[in-house]
């Protein structure tokens, strides 16, 4: 509705914790504001964008992120601060602000899924979102199922497997440090053993 501040989202379950997460639609250009003021108000830190700006010939998110350039957001200002090109999804980092308080800002994390992924065993995952909010998985392609199942699986099988590019050379660091012990493997080897499982 214009000029309405509402935007249609849902409370979504984790696997540990009752509604974890915050599902919503991708946003319209009309509601880009209502979506950020939703995140700042809610501190959520992460968003993963499932769809693709465009699938089938119909627009289904509107471009709610700035490429370049701060854009505000009524009182609230987002900074672009960095775009990763993986070659699953592409990570953006952003720093949102309050401009009446400028002491307060967090830093937000955007993946945009490319949908380049190949695997489809259908978990119940993606039915069990669904039951939480109608519609949250598209029935059209089954991308959007793989896309779920692969980062579901990624994440029981490795945990929190990324590193910042600011981060690497220390984390390389780290793991190329020989063990006390000479049977006991390297940082190194545990970390190729986890992502070959």
């Amino acid at each position: 509705m214009e000029g309405s501040d509402y935007i249609k989202a849902s409370f979504i379950d984790g696997y540990k914790y009752r509604a974890a997460y915050i599902a919503t639609q991708g946003p319209r250009a009309h509601t880009s504001e209502n979506l950020w003021r939703m995140l700042w108000e809610r501190n959520s830190t992460i968003i993963v964008l499932l769809t693709k700006l465009k699938e089938m010939g119909r627009e289904k998110c509107f471009q709610y992120w700035p490429n370049e350039w701060s854009v505000r957001y009524d009182c609230l200002v987002v900074d672009p601060i960095a775009e990763y090109n993986m070659p699953q999804y592409i990570l953006r980092e952003f720093k949102i602000s309050d401009s009446r308080d400028s002491s307060r800002g967090r830093f937000v994390s955007s993946s945009l899924w490319t949908g380049q992924s190949k695997a489809f065993p259908k978990f119940p995952h993606a039915r069990i979102l669904r039951t939480q909010r109608t519609a949250m998985v598209q029935t059209e392609t089954e991308d959007q199922y793989i896309f779920i199942n692969d980062a579901l699986l990624e994440h029981f099988i490795c945990g929190n497997s990324e590193v910042p590019a600011r981060s690497l050379h220390s984390h390389l660091q780290r793991l190329l440090i020989a063990p006390i012990a000479p049977d006991q493997p390297t940082g190194m080897e545990l970390e190729f053993k986890k992502l070959n499982n």
